[in-house]
């Protein structure tokens, strides 16, 4: 009888892929693929706004919805990875690509050694998005103090005499493309980490680590291993944004603001869920900007980012995602 109440178990768990679900994703595949053949410069640089704040915010799901570790210090791994390609190609003229690939590997790793310490003596809850924070901070005041790395001034990053894909100095319609190829990643990623006993494993941890500790998972070595992945994951993002930017400083890729920012579209949209960072991500780029423009102040977005997660964690504590997935037969939870 407990056999074949665990095998119910698991697939009322299971999330549905029905011919639906992938016909629906396919489409919305499509239709984003030729959104910037038909639209301004201006909606092409909302689409690439939502875009990064997608990819972005589905690294850090993956530690924070999935494994429920709420982390605030998820900008220093995308600092990490602006300021390596940035740094190793403006002082040793290294193609960007390969400070790319070295800016994910330097996140991956100090996501290995700072995680070791906060899981190994089991910092959770507010004393880990603390902890991370506190990390965060470190790294941005250092990036602000050395000269090596421009100082609160930053680095501009030099503009190439000749065309070269290495170097990732494009026009706005290929960072859209770049962007949605970083989005399609992630989010499926996230979706095969939600069928996959790793998955499984992550949610017994988010719902009580002593229950999962008890039927033998462990907690350290897999909340590591996704914050390991998250942290991976976030550093070509920042390589991506600052090539956007065409220049790196510690209050746009560190700051207070970003670690708030990066947080927001999961949670609007669904902590935990494969698409919920992009419909997060939707809603609170299009919310801001009308916000802009209707107070004709740029400093409402803050006010607007406050006002809304109040209301996402009073009306809707787990987004819009799993409501609106209800609506559609075959989606993914």
């Amino acid at each position: 009888m407990s056999e074949l109440t665990a095998t119910a178990g698991r697939q009322a768990v299971r999330p549905a892929a029905g011919t639906t679900g992938l016909v629906l994703a396919a489409l919305l595949l499509v239709l984003a693929i030729l959104f910037p053949m038909f639209v301004s410069r201006y909606w092409l640089a909302l689409g690439i706004t939502v875009l990064f704040w997608t990819s972005f915010s589905g690294s850090w799901n993956i530690i924070g919805g999935y494994a429920g570790q709420f982390s605030l210090g998820h900008a220093a791994f995308f600092a990490i990875g602006a300021y390596s390609s940035a740094w190793l190609y403006s002082v040793f003229g290294f193609p960007t690509l390969v400070g790319m690939i070295v800016g994910s590997a330097v996140a991956a790793l100090m996501a290995l050694c700072i995680g070791w310490i906060i899981f190994r003596y089991k910092l959770h809850g507010t004393y880990f998005a603390i902890g991370t924070l506190a990390m965060s901070e470190v790294l941005r005041v250092l990036a602000g103090a050395l000269p090596w790395f421009g100082g609160n001034g930053g680095i501009p990053i030099p503009l190439a005499q000749e065309r070269n894909w290495l170097l990732m100095q494009f026009q706005p319609m290929a960072f859209y493309y770049m962007f949605l190829a970083a989005t399609v990643v992630i989010i499926a990623l996230s979706a095969w980490i939600a069928r996959n006993r790793f998955g499984y494993q992550l949610a017994a941890i988010r719902d009580s680590e002593d229950v999962a500790e008890s039927i033998g998972i462990s907690p350290t070595r897999l909340k590591l291993a996704a914050y390991v992945i998250s942290a991976a994951l976030a550093a070509p993002i920042g390589t991506l944004y600052s090539q956007y930017l065409m220049f790196v400083d510690p209050p746009t890729f560190f700051g207070l603001l970003v670690a708030i920012q990066v947080v927001l579209p999961a949670v609007i949209g669904g902590l935990g869920t494969a698409f919920g960072p992009l419909l997060g991500a939707i809603v609170l780029t299009f919310a801001i900007e009308l916000s802009d423009r209707v107070a004709l102040r740029p400093g409402a977005s803050l006010l607007a980012y406050g006002a809304m997660l109040m209301v996402f964690s009073v009306l809707l504590p787990r987004g819009l995602w799993p409501l609106l997935s209800k609506m559609l037969p075959g989606a993914t939870r």
